[in-house]
């Protein structure tokens, strides 16, 4: 009688990355749903990040793997225009006060920008779910979506931080109105 082996895949990866995720989500939510102060000098310091990682995602993806240019460019042009509703989807439900001095804002997000966050982060999932059915499974692949996800974010952080910052200024000209 001979004997077959046969592989089991290991529930114990699948573990580690539930609780990872958990844990990161779990700290979203916390500062999701608490208030931040963002003094107006540094307003846009998160999205320049965003968009300087962007960058060089995207430059890396394209130098280690020119075949992934299309994918790539029509990809990054989709998340601009996905992550600008997004940051503008995440500002109808976020609220915004003037801080103290009038130099800062205080916002604060809500479950519902929670939600389009988590919905954002899962867009990622999406895309890998239609390039493996498109036969897409390289590791460039893999490397051209997280690109295109950084793309999105740093566009939905831009399209957010540019309207939290009108809206917060304006609250700083009816707060201190001009004389004269």
């Amino acid at each position: 009688m001979v004997r077959e082996e046969v592989d089991v895949p290991s529930t114990s990866g699948l573990w580690v990355w539930l609780v990872v995720i958990a844990l990161v989500v779990g700290r979203f939510l916390l500062r999701e749903l608490r208030d931040r102060r963002i003094p107006f000098q540094r307003f846009f310091a998160l999205p320049f990040v965003f968009v300087a990682l962007a960058t060089a995602l995207v430059i890396y993806a394209v130098v280690t793997a020119p075949s992934v240019l299309v994918e790539v460019a029509a990809g990054t042009l989709a998340a601009i225009a996905v992550g600008a509703g997004l940051g503008l989807a995440v500002d109808r439900f976020t609220s915004v006060r003037l801080g103290p001095g009038g130099t800062s804002a205080i916002v604060r997000g809500s479950w519902a920008t929670a939600a389009i966050w988590i919905a954002a982060l899962a867009l990622r999932a999406v895309g890998r779910f239609v390039a493996f059915g498109a036969g897409l499974r390289s590791a460039q692949s893999t490397l051209a979506l997280n690109a295109v996800l950084v793309v999105l974010l740093a566009a939905a952080l831009i399209a957010l931080r540019v309207r939290l910052f009108a809206r917060a200024k304006s609250l700083a000209g009816v707060a201190t109105p001009n004389s004269g």
